[in-house]
């Protein structure tokens, strides 16, 4: 997994409100099968940008699957001025709470 946000991907600008994006091959994998069924190729998406996302007065971030331990693992440990991962990046901001099924603490 790769820390996304929306459809705000690794690398993507975070001084954006709303934005069309190129999506990441990891998401590009997980949304053609988990939303579509058929020959179906997603490659770009519009989504509500970050700077818009942290003006929220609360923000409320999943983390539901086991495939997704390891990108928790990074948030927790992870720099929150960390440019690269939109996940890590807003646990910097006091309005951002993480959910987290049990399977992913250990």
């Amino acid at each position: 997994m790769n820390g996304h946000i929306g459809l705000n991907e690794p690398g993507v600008s975070f001084d954006e409100d709303y934005l069309q994006t190129k999506l990441d091959d990891v998401t590009i994998n997980v949304a053609s099968h988990k939303y579509f069924s058929g020959d179906v190729t997603l490659t770009e998406g519009i989504t509500v940008g970050l700077n818009k996302i942290i003006k929220a007065g609360k923000v409320i971030v999943i983390i539901n699957h086991e495939a997704k331990k390891d990108i928790y693992h990074q948030i927790v440990n992870g720099d929150s001025h960390h440019t690269a991962i939109p996940a890590i990046y807003l646990k910097q901001f006091p309005q951002v709470n993480y959910y987290i099924t049990k399977n992913l603490k250990g």
